[in-house]
Protein backbone atom coordinates (compact mmCIF):
# COMPACT_ATOMS: atom_id res chain seq x y z
CA UNK A 1 0.00 0.00 0.00
CA UNK A 2 2.91 2.47 0.63
CA UNK A 3 4.09 1.92 -3.22
CA UNK A 4 0.68 3.64 -4.03
CA UNK A 5 0.21 6.01 -1.24
CA UNK A 6 3.43 7.96 -1.15
CA UNK A 7 2.83 9.23 -4.68
CA UNK A 8 -0.37 10.71 -3.74
CA UNK A 9 -0.33 14.52 -2.67
CA UNK A 10 -3.86 14.90 -1.80
CA UNK A 11 -7.52 13.30 -1.30
CA UNK A 12 -10.63 14.37 -1.15
CA UNK A 13 -13.56 12.56 0.28
CA UNK A 14 -16.70 13.51 0.95
CA UNK A 15 -20.12 11.65 2.76
CA UNK A 16 -23.72 13.09 2.94
CA UNK A 17 -25.00 13.47 6.37
CA UNK A 18 -28.47 13.61 7.61
CA UNK A 19 -30.22 17.01 6.06
CA UNK A 20 -32.89 17.47 9.63
CA UNK A 21 -31.58 18.41 12.84
CA UNK A 22 -30.29 15.76 14.81
CA UNK A 23 -30.00 15.44 18.50
CA UNK A 24 -27.68 13.32 21.19
CA UNK A 25 -29.85 13.36 24.67
CA UNK A 26 -32.13 16.24 23.84
CA UNK A 27 -29.01 18.16 23.13
CA UNK A 28 -29.17 19.55 19.35
CA UNK A 29 -26.07 18.51 17.03
CA UNK A 30 -24.61 21.59 15.83
CA UNK A 31 -22.46 19.97 13.14
CA UNK A 32 -20.52 16.95 11.98
CA UNK A 33 -17.19 16.51 10.56
CA UNK A 34 -14.99 13.41 9.14
CA UNK A 35 -11.04 12.96 8.55
CA UNK A 36 -10.29 10.73 5.64
CA UNK A 37 -7.78 8.28 6.46
CA UNK A 38 -4.44 8.25 4.10
CA UNK A 39 -0.95 8.72 3.64
CA UNK A 40 -1.14 11.54 1.79
CA UNK A 41 -0.14 15.07 2.40
CA UNK A 42 -3.36 16.93 2.82
CA UNK A 43 -6.44 15.16 3.41
CA UNK A 44 -10.13 17.04 2.98
CA UNK A 45 -13.23 15.36 4.44
CA UNK A 46 -16.01 17.17 3.49
CA UNK A 47 -19.60 16.60 5.16
CA UNK A 48 -23.00 17.35 4.30
CA UNK A 49 -25.58 17.86 7.47
CA UNK A 50 -28.65 19.95 8.53
CA UNK A 51 -28.03 21.99 4.83
CA UNK A 52 -25.11 22.39 5.49
CA UNK A 53 -21.46 21.28 4.12
CA UNK A 54 -18.70 21.00 6.76
CA UNK A 55 -15.18 20.72 5.72
CA UNK A 56 -12.40 19.27 7.46
CA UNK A 57 -9.05 19.74 6.51
CA UNK A 58 -5.95 17.44 7.32
CA UNK A 59 -2.19 17.85 6.05
CA UNK A 60 1.38 16.56 7.28
CA UNK A 61 2.91 19.92 9.07
CA UNK A 62 5.84 18.84 7.27
CA UNK A 63 4.55 19.30 3.94
CA UNK A 64 2.16 21.85 4.31
CA UNK A 65 4.01 24.20 6.95
CA UNK A 66 1.15 26.43 6.58
CA UNK A 67 -2.04 25.08 6.83
CA UNK A 68 -3.86 27.97 8.30
CA UNK A 69 -3.53 29.76 4.95
CA UNK A 70 -4.79 26.46 3.04
CA UNK A 71 -7.70 26.24 5.35
CA UNK A 72 -8.20 30.13 4.62
CA UNK A 73 -8.22 29.97 0.88
CA UNK A 74 -9.98 26.69 0.68
CA UNK A 75 -13.68 28.99 0.79
CA UNK A 76 -12.64 31.85 -1.58
CA UNK A 77 -11.72 29.36 -4.44
CA UNK A 78 -14.68 27.58 -3.88
CA UNK A 79 -16.64 30.80 -3.85
CA UNK A 80 -14.43 31.67 -7.73
CA UNK A 81 -15.75 27.94 -8.19
CA UNK A 82 -19.72 28.93 -7.66
CA UNK A 83 -19.53 32.42 -9.67
CA UNK A 84 -18.00 30.48 -12.82
CA UNK A 85 -20.94 27.88 -12.65
CA UNK A 86 -23.04 30.51 -12.46
CA UNK A 87 -21.84 32.36 -15.23
CA UNK A 88 -23.50 32.62 -18.82
CA UNK A 89 -20.13 31.47 -20.17
CA UNK A 90 -19.85 28.20 -18.17
CA UNK A 91 -20.67 24.81 -20.43
CA UNK A 92 -22.46 21.90 -18.38
CA UNK A 93 -20.89 18.69 -18.78
CA UNK A 94 -22.97 16.27 -20.94
CA UNK A 95 -24.57 13.50 -18.84
CA UNK A 96 -23.02 10.38 -19.53
CA UNK A 97 -24.43 6.72 -18.97
CA UNK A 98 -23.93 5.11 -16.06
CA UNK A 99 -21.77 2.67 -18.13
CA UNK A 100 -19.12 5.30 -19.43
CA UNK A 101 -18.87 6.39 -15.63
CA UNK A 102 -17.53 2.73 -14.83
CA UNK A 103 -15.93 2.32 -17.85
CA UNK A 104 -13.85 5.23 -16.95
CA UNK A 105 -13.27 4.03 -13.11
CA UNK A 106 -12.43 0.79 -14.44
CA UNK A 107 -9.87 2.17 -17.11
CA UNK A 108 -8.52 4.29 -14.29
CA UNK A 109 -7.79 1.63 -11.56
CA UNK A 110 -5.95 -0.49 -14.88
CA UNK A 111 -3.66 2.38 -15.90
CA UNK A 112 -3.13 3.39 -12.14
CA UNK A 113 -2.39 -0.25 -11.10
CA UNK A 114 -0.03 -0.44 -14.53
CA UNK A 115 1.72 2.89 -13.36
CA UNK A 116 2.59 1.79 -10.11
CA UNK A 117 4.05 -1.71 -11.88
CA UNK A 118 6.00 -0.03 -14.09
CA UNK A 119 7.21 2.77 -11.91
CA UNK A 120 8.22 0.21 -8.84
Amino acid sequence: TYMVFNRITSMMSNVPGPQEQKYVKGIPVHGMIFFSPGLSATNFGIVSYNNKVIVSVLTDKTMVPDAQSLAELFPKEVDEMHAAIQSKDFEKPQKRGYFADLLIVVLTLLFAGALVYVIS
